[in-house]
């Protein structure tokens, strides 16, 4: 039986890619519901109560001050299976990104298929029909 379950997808207001990212998730069958979130304020509380629910985290920071503003959170994931989008590929900026020790560390700059791919891999989903 394959997971299911919800995506909590982080990605900023000012950021462009979240329809983008919203329509892929669509495509996964397994997905029963995604949850985006604009700013991190609204972040700890939803994923407090995540303990009972399968849950995925995908996290986007463009910028290293989003990224430094989602280790304030970094605790809060421990439990949850977490796909990390960094913005640069600077040694101290994926140490930072290692930290948050996500199934799958992106670049912003690489798009988001390889996303997808993972998220599918999480979800238990052998062959992917569109990425």
């Amino acid at each position: 039986m394959a997971f299911v379950g919800k995506v909590v997808l982080y990605i900023p207001t000012e950021i462009v890619f979240g329809e983008q990212v919203m329509e892929m998730i669509k495509t996964i069958e397994s997905v029963e519901q995604t949850e985006i979130y604009r700013t991190i304020d609204n972040l700890p509380p939803r994923l407090r109560q995540l303990d009972n629910a399968p849950s995925i985290a995908v996290l986007i920071a463009f910028t290293r001050k989003e990224l430094s503003s989602l280790l304030s959170i970094r605790n809060l994931l421990s439990d949850i299976p977490t796909i990390l989008v960094i913005p640069d590929r600077e040694k101290e900026t994926i140490a930072i990104g290692h930290t948050f020790f996500p199934r799958l560390l992106s670049f912003a700059d690489r798009g988001f298929e390889d996303v997808i791919a993972v998220l599918r891999k999480i979800l238990g989903i052998r062959h992917s029909k569109n990425y």
